[in-house]
Parts: C-alpha cells; sequence; structure tokens
C-alpha cells in the first residue's frame, strides 16, 4: 500500500486516501484501521473503537458530494472516490 498521510487537524487522524491505494477493493473500516497501523502510519490513542471513528469521519467526507475522496459502494465498504 502507499503511504497514508495522517491529518494533524483532524482529532480522529483520518488518514488520506491513499492508505487504500495498493487495494483497488472496497475496505471497511476496520480493515483501513489494521492497515495503517500494521504500516506504521497510525497508532491508537487509547480509543476503544478507532474503526468507528474512522467510520464517521469518511461519513462527513461523502456529504460533501462531487469532493469527497471516498464512495460508498456497499454497507460498510468504502472505496477511492476516483476509483
Amino acid at each position: 500500500m502507499i503511504p497514508a498521510k495522517i491529518l494533524p487537524n483532524r482529532p480522529s487522524g483520518c488518514p488520506e486516501p491513499e492508505v487504500t491505494g495498493g487495494c483497488r477493493d472496497p475496505l471497511n473500516c476496520k480493515a483501513m484501521v489494521e492497515a495503517m497501523a500494521k504500516q506504521g502510519l497510525w497508532t491508537s490513542p487509547g480509543g476503544k473503537t478507532p474503526d468507528a471513528t474512522l467510520y464517521a469521519s469518511i461519513l462527513r467526507d461523502l456529504k460533501k458530494g462531487a469532493d469527497a475522496r471516498f464512495k460508498k459502494v456497499a454497507r460498510g465498504q468504502f472505496a477511492l472516490a476516483w476509483t
């Protein structure tokens, strides 16, 4: 996978969509969190549900419409908007 940039101004540490760059298939948030942790791109600050935090962040991103970085392809499955 392509390294992700962690956005410092977001408390959830929401990654740029490049975290899914090596995988064109849709991923769920738990798989994204596991991939980021495995690559050393992100560590949980002690939260119990980092995948739920990421899910909420992606849902906020989807509200941007055509400017959203992600697209929802199935229940709980997200892909890059430009794939």
